[in-house]
Formats: C-alpha cells, sequence, structure tokens
C-alpha cells in the first residue's frame, strides 16, 4: 500500500509518499484513535480501576505493556519510548518538534 508521509491522501508528491506493509501504515498514524479518552495521546488510556494513565501499545497482534502513570505528560513519554522500541516506521515519535511554523 502506500503511505502518505506528509498524511494527506490526496497528495501525489513522491516525496511524500512511500510503499508501506498494512503493519508499517498503522505505526505510522497522526495522532490516536478518535475513541481515546488522554487528549489525543496515542497509547495512553485512563485505568479507572488504578486510578492513572496506562501506557499500552499494540504492535503486530501484541500487547507491549508500558506501566501505569500518576502524570499524563510521564505516560506519553514512557508511550514514545515504547513505540521506539517495538515499532520502526513511527516516524512521529523519531521527529524533533519544530517551532518554526
Amino acid at each position: 500500500m502506500i503511505d502518505h508521509i506528509c498524511f494527506n491522501r490526496r497528495c501525489v508528491n513522491p516525496q511524500h509518499l512511500r510503499l508501506a506493509t498494512n503493519s508499517q501504515n498503522m505505526e505510522h498514524l497522526q495522532g490516536a484513535f478518535k475513541n481515546n479518552k488522554s487528549c489525543g495521546i496515542r497509547g495512553v488510556t485512563w485505568a479507572k480501576h488504578a486510578n492513572m494513565w496506562k501506557v499500552q501499545v499494540c504492535h503486530n497482534y501484541h500487547r507491549y505493556r508500558g506501566g501505569y502513570f500518576h502524570n499524563l505528560a510521564e505516560a506519553e513519554q514512557a508511550a514514545i519510548t515504547l513505540r521506539n522500541k517495538v515499532m520502526q516506521f513511527n516516524d512521529l515519535d523519531r521527529t524533533p518538534i519544530s517551532n518554526n511554523n
């Protein structure tokens, strides 16, 4: 399948496209799924039973657990670290954010 590196499905610029498997394409997502309750942070959900944020990353039908956190920012960093450990195609986690918009 074609992966749009720029996240614009209508883009046809060859520099913004690459071939990818379905698994690779799922790694290269922008943001969390629509039903996520953690302010749009991938891999972080609220664990009501523990009253903490839970980090869990799914990859190739396997769940990788990253632990529980009181602080949302710490949970987000743990999710990024875990995704970088188990995924190779997640460019957004590996690209430094620039303030030069």
